[in-house]
């Protein structure tokens, strides 16, 4: 019998769901863009569901499915799973929202005043963790006629990773004013300067009487709320090679999934310094991880592929417990620290450029023929790294040939044996469930 199954093309089936629920809502929960959701017209079960389509292997899916089932979606509890995507799940479907575009950065530099001024509002942010907000004596003076209304935001985010539509909805929601009323007017870089124009349709007099009503609405508590628009803490998830127009060298960059990255500052110009060299990963113990940050990388004792330091651009692959140690957390630790949380793990994020590779190996945990990660092939995925004949290699020397980015961490609420991208790691009981803990 024929099957409609497309070879290599997986889904998210996702039940459970409020029947109220968009397309844009699904698509900012789970950080994906909105034409990979799917919700069918005629709903065949006693639940309301859903599909995230376009997944490249069964795994990525079955990972995604793992991450967000569980998960709370307008109130109600979502349960995940990963299937195989059908010819009908990909049909035409008119989505029940407005559809707006990123829009384009403009060209328009910010000028010295502007800058400075941006700067004590941050400053002032971080002191007290609520906007600076200022008010034109326009808006406030009775005998001045109100032309026009603009909005000026100025967020301290990564453009590319700004979701502008779902912040604009936030304010909207704070402010108790209508999206439609809003007009981009222009989007700077510095780090996301957002202008908006208000309320063109009103005459003046209403203009007027509606600004002086959200400025005498703004209280603290209110500043609270818009303070904490500005810190994220949602999940960051692709599928494939992330392409964002950064240069990370010549080995593409997949999602670390389930995994909390906390970034550390390198340089003023990290972007720039680290042009062309790629992201690859070290797993350790927590313990030999600090020490490897306060006093530098030692190369590798066992060398299967020659004399240097030893990584992998593979995270499931670092993640095994011989490279990154299975910590099991004590009761005290899971209320102080990672909650709910029973196991942890820690690997340290690398950045190295393609000149200091000096071997692209097979792996030697001897996985054989049973796929490792499903991104990379088991035949490069360890790396030796060239210390330059250094005992250690200090991350603070300008001329060091690997430099320590960040820390990833995964807590688990069983051992993480049990995951599924584990299955490699040898016999485990079955029956046994893993997820992975993100509070």
């Amino acid at each position: 019998m024929a099957s409609n199954t497309l070879d290599g093309i997986w889904s998210v089936k996702i039940v459970y769901l409020p029947s109220s629920v968009t397309v844009q809502e699904l698509a900012n929960t789970f950080n994906v863009p909105f034409s990979r959701v799917r919700i069918p017209k005629v709903q065949q079960y006693n639940t309301y569901y859903a599909f995230i389509n376009d997944f490249n292997s069964e795994q990525v899916a079955r990972n995604f499915a793992d991450q967000w089932s569980g998960s709370s979606v307008l109130g109600n509890i979502i349960k995940c799973s990963a299937v195989p995507r059908k010819d009908n799940d990909s049909l035409p479907y008119t989505p029940r929202f407005i559809v707006r575009t990123q829009p384009e950065l403009s060209e328009e530099p910010i000028i010295s005043e502007e800058k400075t001024y941006y700067e004590e509002c941050k400053q002032y942010y971080q002191l007290t963790k609520m906007p600076l907000v200022s008010v034109s004596d326009e808006i406030l003076t009775d005998n001045l006629a109100l032309e026009s209304v603009s909005f000026k935001f100025v967020i301290d985010e990564n453009y590319n990773e700004f979701n502008i539509e779902n912040f604009l909805s936030k304010m909207c929601n704070i402010l108790n004013i209508s999206r439609n009323d809003i007009d981009i007017r222009k989007i700077q870089k510095g780090s996301v300067i957002l202008e908006l124009e208000f309320m063109k349709k009103f005459g003046s007099g209403m203009k007027k009487i509606k600004m002086k009503a959200i400025y005498h609405a703004i209280t603290d508590k209110l500043r609270e709320e818009m303070g904490k628009q500005n810190q994220n803490s949602g999940h960051t998830y692709w599928t494939g090679a992330l392409q964002d127009g950064r240069d990370r060298g010549d080995s593409p960059y997949y999602c670390p999934v389930g995994r909390k990255r906390y970034s550390f500052h390198v340089c003023d110009n990290f972007h720039e310094k680290v042009k062309g060299w790629c992201i690859c990963y070290h797993g350790t113990k927590f313990s030999f991880g600090l020490s490897i940050l306060l006093s530098g990388l030692k190369p590798a004792t066992a060398i299967s592929h020659g004399k240097g330091i030893y990584a992998s651009p593979s995270i499931i692959y670092v993640s095994h417990p011989r490279y990154s140690k299975v910590r099991e957390i004590n009761l005290s630790e899971q209320s102080s620290f990672f909650k709910r949380g029973k196991y942890v793990q820690f690997a340290l994020e690398y950045r190295v450029h393609p000149k200091y590779r000096k071997v692209v190996g097979c792996e030697t945990l001897g996985a054989g023929k049973t796929i490792i990660d499903p991104n990379i092939n088991n035949n490069i995925i360890e790396w030796v790294i060239d210390n330059n004949n250094k005992d250690i290699v200090d991350f603070n020397d300008p001329d060091a040939s690997i430099i320590c980015s960040g820390l990833m961490i995964r807590v688990t609420d069983n051992h993480p044996m049990f995951l599924p991208e584990s299955h490699w790691w040898g016999q485990r009981a079955s029956g046994q469930k893993c997820n992975i803990i993100y509070d």
